[in-house]
């Protein structure tokens, strides 16, 4: 088995970080488990320019389009969180 790596996005500030580190730990502020169908499980955080559906999921395994798509998935939910 290698390294697992996570994805860190955050829409507000555009900070993104692929890293084998747990960054942000302690500031997770709930758990998106999607649809169940092939969507990744995303945890949200409070990324350090405040906003708090900042965006991590699990990339080992996953190419730049799967990335890509993941990161679409964090953007869609800020902007419906923002509708509401």
């Amino acid at each position: 088995m290698g390294v697992l790596k996570r994805l860190y996005y955050c829409p507000a500030c555009g900070e993104e970080i692929i890293t084998d580190k747990h960054l942000y730990q302690g500031r997770e502020t709930l758990i998106n488990i999607g649809d169940g169908w092939n969507s990744p499980v995303i945890m949200h955080y409070r990324c350090h320019c405040g906003n708090k559906l900042a965006g991590s999921a699990d990339v080992t395994d996953v190419n730049h389009f799967g990335i890509e798509k993941i990161k679409a998935c964090i953007e869609e939910i800020q902007d419906e969180a923002i509708e509401l």
